[in-house]
């Protein structure tokens, strides 16, 4: 197999001897290629050798809408990109969602400050700014993670974010002087 279009039609092949080839063929060729991309993004590599494995039955079950132009280095590294954003999402909404995990991660009397503060910062932000507020500085989370997670560019995480803090300190100076 020595041209990408001999590969493509390998794949979309009907004898399963010639897409196990090819599977096979683009699994020794773009594995490593695959699992450094993915462990760049989820940090783990657990995680990452389990993510380069369900890019490549992605690869298998989605072989038919692969077209002879598009360059399959580039469409498995794109399968490999999303698979492993969502389950950054995922696991980001476990964390985020899951009451009984968040409480697991800090010591109960943190939680209830969490809680707390997350009451008082809602007096004076939208709900999603809070967020911005908490996850950042109480949960560490990047900027880059944040506009992940929701799907929103890193500048406007980064404003948001900048634009809380400075009303919170005009709030508080009201209150203080």
């Amino acid at each position: 197999m020595n041209s990408e279009k001999q590969i493509v039609n390998a794949l979309k092949s009907i004898d399963e001897m010639e897409v196990n080839l090819a599977l096979g063929y683009l699994y020794n060729n773009y594995c490593r290629l695959v699992y450094i991309c993915i462990l760049s993004l989820v940090k783990d590599k657990r995680d990452a050798e389990e993510l380069t494995d369900d890019t490549f039955i992605k690869l298998y079950q989605n072989r038919y809408n692969i077209y002879e132009s598009d360059s399959i280095k580039y469409y498995i590294v794109t399968i490999a990109k999303h698979i492993a954003l969502d389950f950054l999402k995922r696991k980001h909404l476990e964390i985020v969602l899951n009451d009984d995990y968040v409480f697991n991660c800090v010591e109960a009397k943190e939680s209830d400050e969490i809680i707390e503060l997350r009451n008082r910062l809602g007096l004076y932000l939208s709900d999603d700014d809070v967020d911005i507020v908490i996850e950042h500085i109480v949960f560490g989370c990047k900027f880059q993670d944040i506009a992940l997670f929701y799907d929103i560019p890193v500048n406007t995480v980064k404003t948001r974010y900048f634009r809380a803090l400075r009303k919170i300190k005009t709030e508080m100076r009201g209150i203080y002087e």
